[in-house]
């Protein structure tokens, strides 16, 4: 009678373990799955841009239950838009369109300099327009040179919507070096990838920009 107790009572301690270690590894996964999903419509959201968002200002003061919406919805990104052009740095300049595959589109400012020592393209950060680039522009221009300014597919006047955070944009700067390089075949010219953060700082361009198209880059390519 003692053994047959001490047996059943062994069993149901077992059972209890095993049903603890599913528990554990069930919420485990479960956890998993739910992180993976939580970074899944986040990475949508960085990476695919909206008409209208909120500044980062509304999203510090906004109340909790929004703030846990967003954990569900993702924190909307505006797509990147242009409120200045050169004009309003007194700068000269010219719209010009990069054809792209697809029916799609490169929106850029030439600006021209009427004596240039070379011409440098000039690209904005993640979730930038051209017009961060004015203030490097009218700098080029003091110092001679002439500078076409890129809107990446996604943002100002360019196509698409949505960014691909380096993959894609390494096409478009090779499609702007070749068009500078097509339409003005004697001139120098190098590619600038500009963020203006207080002072200017300089950096490599990512490497993919060599790597998928290799055989464009004839000049150097800097990174402010």
């Amino acid at each position: 009678m003692t053994t047959a107790l001490h047996r059943t009572i062994s069993a149901l301690l077992r059972a209890r373990r095993y049903r603890g270690k599913r528990l554990i590894i069930g919420t485990m996964l479960v956890g998993f799955v739910l992180l993976n999903v939580e970074a899944c419509i986040q990475a949508h959201a960085v990476t695919h841009f909206v008409t209208e968002a909120p500044s980062a200002s509304d999203l510090r003061t906004a109340p909790l239950s929004d703030k846990l919406a967003l954990l569900v919805t993702g924190v909307p990104v505006a797509r990147p838009t242009n409120t200045q052009t050169p004009m309003d740095h007194y700068l000269p300049y010219e719209v010009h369109r990069i054809a792209l595959p697809n029916a799609e589109q490169l929106e850029s400012w030439y600006v021209p300099h009427p004596n240039p020592a070379g011409i440098v393209i000039l690209f904005v950060g993640y979730a930038g327009a051209k017009e961060g680039d004015l203030t490097p522009a009218a700098h080029l221009y003091q110092w001679g040179y002439s500078s076409l300014l890129v809107d990446f597919r996604g943002a100002g006047g360019s196509s698409c919507s949505d960014t691909t955070l380096g993959m894609r944009e390494a096409d478009d700067v090779a499609a702007a070096m070749a068009y500078v390089q097509h339409h003005w075949p004697n001139r120098p010219s190098s590619c600038m990838a500009c963020r203006w953060v207080g002072r200017p700082s300089f950096v490599r361009l990512p490497s993919t920009i060599f790597t998928r198209r290799p055989s464009l880059w004839r000049s150097s390519l800097i990174g402010c």
